[in-house]
């Protein structure tokens, strides 16, 4: 954080800029390479919250990344406060000189870095190792400078600095329980060598203040924990406020007091240097024109406040501030930081780093071209819309100044493997443990062309392998696809009075061929048709309840059609948003199949939150037709389908439910739930008892935690025993865990 403060200050931004930045940057956010769900395409938005482990593959084989973060969010933050310095001669140019350290992994030398794009600096000097990806920097690959010099006053007195005041963080000598975290562990690591250095550049300081955040550690860089470390920092500085006083007096014209605001004059005041500062990407030919000072003249505050008001009253120049700062005993810098209003022009655009997608693909998806005005907000919409596409590690850009009406743009690109290894699992009580294993290829042989193939297994089995053709893009809505399926799953079947009766095996093998539609970003729309051959067979049952369910190896030909709608923020904590899933299933014996239904599933789920609560509305329609086999059946119960029931307690072919659940965030990462649900309209039961009756309710409580290995959630639930015996009510305990796939 020492290179982006000093980086960003070395530009102008003043201290109360920073620690705005620093309070009010949502850094969760920052410090993840996720895009926003909202803006990815439906194929990318659909694999969150599936997997726990997510690994690029080198040829076949696993790779594990260089570190956690890529830095893609936090490079295009600094990019944009600083994109105007992206190719400097030397640092010693900007506003005030500036240097950070980064490490060479390869060589393991210290490396200085006091030239080139200011952003890509900062970016370097902050790559803690296996947090952050390490930099490409040229032949280099840069990593944090503070794994050998944390505190480099010896750099800054090679400057040519006269007075050096440092700020170190203290930490208390912590005993072996206090080293339980990664990020823990990896800060003391690369302290340990850095020690003797670390003490001799203390001595380096005119001034030396100590921050004392024993009661915290690395891992507390949150939004509540900023302002706890900023005050412990001014209170370490207001510790030193006699020698700061004694400093400032020394430097500085005790006879005059040359603040913005002040009127006097100074006869032996002079001006040392006027630095211009902005981030127009224009050269300061203006403004030097309407601000008549420079090196050597007279400092009167009265003429330069006059000045600077010449230059806000100008139509082209907007954002006008100047600074006063004393250097010497009688000299002061003017600083004046302004932007303009009018863009330059883009000269030309260059792609580096992008070798499997040409340039025309990636100008189009960017949306920019030469002659066009430079616009970074609107060049930041569009990397973001870029990057969400799935294909790149890391997006940022740079400008080089061409003339002064024009710039080049360059965008600087680092693929992602095509191939990806997905690895997850989840707990519940009825299937108990399920394990995925999950593969991606793409492109696969031809451009376009995408295979993913995914393995549930243990406590069920599922395979799935799909073949689709997309434009890279995503930009036509239409695609085909060829898909194969295979299932093997347990299932229980109980009786009016809610015992368990029998378990049979739900075994089938599904081949088909489709068309989908992305009606937009969050949309999805398939009809496919396919043949689907069933294995059922009875495992555990009584003589007539075995007649009833029998063995089934038919063949089915049929039309499937699925409409996805999923407009959540988070699939894991949702928090805002709509998700709608529309499944129909229409089978004829006329195609071949052996029984001639329709089958209608709809599921719709609201979520809102304010502050720490969250509401959610959810309603379910179910529906068969005709000759619905008893394998077509739907099975309900269980915390996500109905709370209150045991999971399958209840199977038909017609079921209505709505659900109202209000979670609080407690903390951070623990929510309290309370979920009551309520189903009508129903066929339930074998075909002899099947009814529709009284109205089902059930009920819940519980806790959600998050972890690393996705959500934990215990409750209690409360709901209707059997169909018969209205009144007759069951307590049950669920737990589960891991992701939702």
């Amino acid at each position: 954080m020492g290179g982006i403060i000093g980086g960003l200050y070395s530009i102008g931004c003043t201290t109360a800029e920073i620690e705005s930045l620093a309070t009010n940057a949502n850094w969760d956010n920052l410090l993840s390479d996720t895009p926003p769900r909202g803006m990815q395409p439906y194929l990318e938005r659909i694999n969150s919250g599936r997997y726990q482990v997510a690994l690029r593959m080198r040829g076949f084989v696993p790779s594990i990344p260089s570190g956690l973060v890529s830095g893609q969010k936090i490079m295009m933050m600094l990019t944009e406060l600083s994109y105007s310095y992206s190719a400097m001669e030397s640092f010693d140019n900007l506003p005030i000189p500036f240097r950070c350290v980064a490490v060479d992994l390869i060589t393991g030398n210290e490396v200085v870095l006091n030239q080139g794009s200011l952003a890509k600096a900062m970016r370097s000097t902050m790559s803690v190792p296996t947090i952050f990806h390490p930099v490409d920097y040229g032949d280099s690959l840069l990593i944090d400078g503070g794994v050998l010099n944390n505190f480099p006053t010896d750099i800054v007195r090679r400057m040519g600095a006269d007075i050096i005041i440092g700020l170190n963080l203290k930490f208390s000598v912590r005993g072996a329980d206090s080293y339980d975290n990664l990020l823990d562990v990896l800060d003391r690591t690369t302290e340990i060598p850095r020690q003797a250095r670390l003490q001799n550049n203390i001595t380096e300081a005119d001034i030396y203040i100590e921050s004392d955040v024993s009661a915290l550690s690395v891992t507390d860089f949150s939004s509540d924990k900023i302002p706890e470390i900023i005050a412990q920092g001014r209170k370490a500085s207001e510790a030193n406020l006699d020698n700061l006083v004694k400093l400032r007096n020394i430097i500085r014209n005790s006879c005059v007091d040359l603040s913005e605001e002040a009127a006097t004059r100074c006869d032996t005041t002079l001006i040392e240097d006027v630095i211009l500062s902005t981030n127009s990407l224009f050269k300061p030919r203006l403004v030097r024109q309407l601000f008549p000072f420079a090196r050597g003249d007279l400092y009167d505050s009265t003429r330069v406040a006059e000045a600077v008001r010449g230059i806000r009253a100008n139509p082209r120049i907007k954002n006008i501030r100047h600074r006063v700062i004393p250097t010497g005993a009688n000299t002061v810098n003017i600083h004046i930081d302004y932007d303009m209003k009018s863009r330059p022009v883009l000269y030309n655009i260059l792609i580096e780093g992008s070798t499997s997608y040409d340039f025309k693909f990636l100008t189009k998806v960017l949306g920019v071209k030469p002659g066009d005005r430079f616009d970074p907000d609107f060049i930041r919409v569009r990397i973001d819309e870029l990057y969400s596409l799935g294909y790149f590690d890391k997006i940022y850009y740079e400008v080089s100044r061409v003339n002064d009406t024009s710039v080049a743009l360059i965008i600087n690109f680092k693929e992602k493997p095509t191939r990806r290894l997905y690895i997850g699992m989840r707990y519940d009580e009825y299937h108990e443990l399920v394990g995925m294993v999950g593969l991606q290829l793409m492109p696969f042989y031809v451009t376009g062309l995408r295979f993913e193939t995914e393995l549930q297994f243990a406590g069920l089995t599922r395979y799935l392998a799909k073949f689709s053709y997309l434009s890279r893009s995503l930009s036509y809505p239409a695609y085909p696809y060829a898909i194969v399926k295979h299932k093997d799953i347990g299932l229980n079947i109980y009786d009016e009075f809610g015992e368990k009766t029998a378990r049979y095996n739900d075994r089938s093998t599904l081949i088909g061929l489709g068309l989908g539609i992305f009606p937009d970003k969050s949309s999805n729309l398939e009809f496919e048709y396919n043949v689907e051959l069933m294995d059922v067979s009875a495992e555990i049952a009584s003589a007539d309840i075995r007649d009833l369910i029998g063995d089934f190896d038919d063949v089915l030909s049929k039309y499937d059609i699925k409409l996805d709608i999923d407009r959540l923020d988070n699939v894991l904590l949702p928090r805002d948003g709509l998700k709608l899933t529309v499944l129909a299933e229409l089978s004829y014996e006329k195609m071949g199949s052996e029984h001639t239904y329709q089958k209608l599933d709809i599921r719709g789920d609201y979520y809102y939150t304010l502050g720490r609560h969250t509401m959610r509305l959810a309603g379910t329609h179910k529906r068969g037709w005709n000759e619905f086999p008893i394998y077509k059946w739907y099975y309900l119960g269980g915390p996500d389908e109905f709370v209150g029931w045991n999971y399958s307690k209840f199977s038909g072919n017609r079921f209505n439910s709505v659900r109202a659940e209000y979670r609080y965030e407690h903390k951070k990462d623990i929510f309290f739930k309370f979920i009551l649900n309520a189903a009508f309209d129903y066929s339930l039961g074998f075909p002899e008892y099947r009814q529709s009756g009284p109205l089902l309710t059930g009920v819940g409580i519980g806790v959600k935690f998050t972890s690393l290995v996705g959500p934990l959630e215990i409750m209690v639930g409360n709901g209707d025993e059997n169909l018969f015996e209205p009144g007759k009510r069951q307590n049950l305990f669920y737990f589960t865990a891991g992701y939702k796939f």
